[in-house]
């Protein structure tokens, strides 16, 4: 009984032994950038959430507890210093989103 061999490819130029390890070394940077897009979007969508833990009664009630800075009301202090924050938090989230390209 006779076996019978697969068919061989026709002969062609074969691939530098260092091709493939340049193939993955090349990918490498897009997949950190979609990586780090991605984070980005999901810090975007963290960011509301913290602003609403920031805000909470809990927390507001026991900076109100507290007394006074500078004659300045911690409950106060503590207010507009989250509410700055997540100002600035947000800018420069807007800014690294846009630039990523706004793609979708």
């Amino acid at each position: 009984m006779q076996s019978q061999n697969p068919p061989q490819p026709p002969p062609g130029p074969k691939p530098a032994p260092g091709d493939a390890a340049r193939d993955a070394e090349a990918e490498r940077p897009l997949a950190r950038a979609a990586l780090d897009r991605r984070k980005r979007r999901d810090t975007a969508i963290a960011l509301p959430l913290a602003g609403l833990v920031l805000f909470a009664s809990p927390l507001l009630d026991l900076m109100a507890r507290g007394g006074s800075l500078g004659g300045i009301p911690l409950a106060t202090l503590y207010v507009f210093g989250a509410w700055f924050l997540l100002i600035l938090a947000t800018g420069l989230l807007a800014r690294r989103l846009s630039d990523d390209g706004g793609d979708g």
